[in-house]
């Protein structure tokens, strides 16, 4: 196989790409005013991600009720006192949660 590298810098044309001409290049722009033809839609797992997202940055890193009753119940001895009622509660939750809206 004979490579020909006859251009100084790799791509340095750039008007040409795997499809036809290159959209950024002078000679491939559409002229003002053109109405568009491209259309975008995106799915509803995409405005789930944004809700998410959102939930995720307004809610705070740490709940500090949460936290003191955690602590409070593992000082009494009632956490983890029930891993069968715990894998339950756990189990009946996500049933209750799925499918996720």
């Amino acid at each position: 196989m004979k490579v020909d590298n006859t251009r100084t810098a790799f791509g340095a044309s750039g008007t040409y790409g795997v499809d036809g001409p290159n959209p950024r290049s002078s000679s491939a722009r559409v002229p003002a005013g053109t109405p568009a033809s491209d259309t975008l839609s995106l799915s509803g797992d995409v405005g789930l991600a944004e809700r998410a997202l959102a939930a995720v940055k307004t809610s705070p890193a740490i709940r500090p009720d949460a936290v003191a009753r955690g602590k409070q119940l593992i000082q009494s001895g009632a956490a983890g006192a029930d891993l069968e009622a715990l894998s339950d509660a756990l189990i009946s939750q996500l049933l209750e949660s799925w499918p996720m809206q």
